[in-house]
């Protein structure tokens, strides 16, 4: 009998280092989006990535679904792109300005955040885990305020 692969949500989940991020996917009503069927590639900050935002930065996110949506949409790409797959040059998230990817030797910047976990494989998609969060908060910050 075949293991059945987990999907996103339950490798973030196994891997124990994304409960912020989990809980804004919760919170922005995406969760149920990475459970199902498709191809995605999260560019996941992990919980210590979180911890490094300005005070309160978060808490602000949080209030605001319609911000914090397109924040955490401009860490997911459509398809399915391993650390092979990622070139220097730009990637198209679901919302937002473009990423930008580079190579330092064999390190894999997103934005100039190191990928510190590649290609945690999931049923639906690849998760990164990142070392910093990805969009830069003061232009979503002062548009909720």
């Amino acid at each position: 009998m075949a293991l059945e692969m987990k999907n996103l949500i339950e490798v973030a989940t196994d891997a124990a280092n994304f409960s912020t991020l989990l809980s804004a996917f919760q919170a922005a009503g995406i969760i149920g989006m990475l459970r199902v069927p498709g191809q995605y590639t999260v560019f996941a900050p992990t919980d210590a990535a979180f911890r490094r935002l300005p005070r309160g930065a978060l808490d602000l996110l949080f209030k605001d679904p319609r911000t914090l949506k397109p924040f955490l949409c401009n860490h997911i790409v459509r398809g399915m792109l391993t650390s092979r797959d990622i070139l220097p040059g730009e990637i198209q998230p679901l919302e937002g300005k473009a990423l930008r990817a580079s190579l330092d030797g064999s390190r894999i910047n997103i934005n100039d955040s190191q990928i510190v976990q590649g290609d945690l494989r999931a049923s639906n998609g690849i998760l990164h885990a990142v070392f910093d969060v990805l969009v830069p908060l003061r232009p979503m910050l002062g548009a909720a305020a």
